[in-house]
């Protein structure tokens, strides 16, 4: 199974994340936290928005975590190229909404 998926953050926009379903982080077909956007819409194509998520999964990063890295949609997803990082832990918890997944080459 393919652990890497597009998520839609308002800091980074677009970003890929990878996060194996495991005590860090878990894929439901609702929010368990806080909506890591923000409130704001997600991108549904061009010209066009929607709130809700690609095949109605969501990403939960669970509070535990500190930092939680995040890299450009086409990759590498190794921890030296991440753009930038999320922090679950001060926010106790975030969910996002999964808008796609990347190749599963990358």
């Amino acid at each position: 199974m393919n652990d890497i998926y597009l998520i839609q953050t308002e800091a980074f926009g677009k970003v890929g994340i990878y996060a194996p379903r495991d005590e860090d982080s878990s894929l439901t077909t609702s929010p368990q936290y806080r909506d890591g956007d923000f409130g704001n819409p997600v991108p549904s194509g061009p010209g066009g928005t929607s709130t809700s998520p690609v095949a109605g999964n969501y990403l939960n990063l669970n509070p535990p975590m500190n930092s939680w890295g995040v890299y450009n949609p086409n990759g590498p997803y190794v921890s030296a190229h991440a753009i930038g990082h999320l922090a679950p832990a001060q926010y106790g918890g975030l969910s996002y909404a999964v808008v796609g997944n990347p190749a599963l080459d990358v």
